[in-house]
């Protein structure tokens, strides 16, 4: 009665929603990320996936997921001292806390470095003088407003 029709996708066709498709490229970004020495592992990273991305800053809502659900900022995850508790299990959960996070932080910086050379390949220094003459491209801006659409 509403006009609408339901668009099913499967597990291996998720085209028929945009927003679906840019989220799982994003949680296989994080996933590469954490488990990319070891690609078998990757399903113990998908806790730390989904925190990663309900923690992050989207700007088609102006913050974060867990912030819209939470009404507040996500947790900061806090750096492991040895000794700061006398529960065993605890202390070896907040350990391989810490080595993943490691591990992340170093294949961020690794991608992060790849990239930068990557894009600078295509880069060349280019100084000019005043007097100097250049081509300019323009780009027409084209004005597009909702006064035009009601008439």
């Amino acid at each position: 009665m509403a006009g609408t029709s339901l668009c099913f996708s499967t597990a291996y066709h998720p085209q028929t929603d945009g927003q679906t498709e840019v989220t799982n490229r994003g949680l296989e970004t994080y996933l590469r990320c954490f488990a990319g020495e070891q690609p078998r592992t990757w399903s113990q990273y998908l806790a730390w996936a989904e925190l990663s991305y309900n923690s992050s800053y989207h700007s088609a809502i102006h913050m974060s997921p867990f912030q819209a659900v939470y009404g507040r900022e996500p947790p900061t995850l806090v750096k492991y001292e040895n000794g700061s508790t006398s529960n065993a299990d605890l202390e070896k959960q907040l350990v391989e806390q810490d080595a993943v996070l490691s591990l992340i932080k170093a294949h961020l910086h690794k991608a992060r470095q790849r990239l930068k050379k990557r894009v600078d390949e295509h880069r060349r220094e280019v100084e000019f003088d005043v007097g100097d003459m250049v081509y300019l491209k323009m780009i027409p801006f084209r004005r597009r407003s909702l006064a035009k659409l009601a008439k």
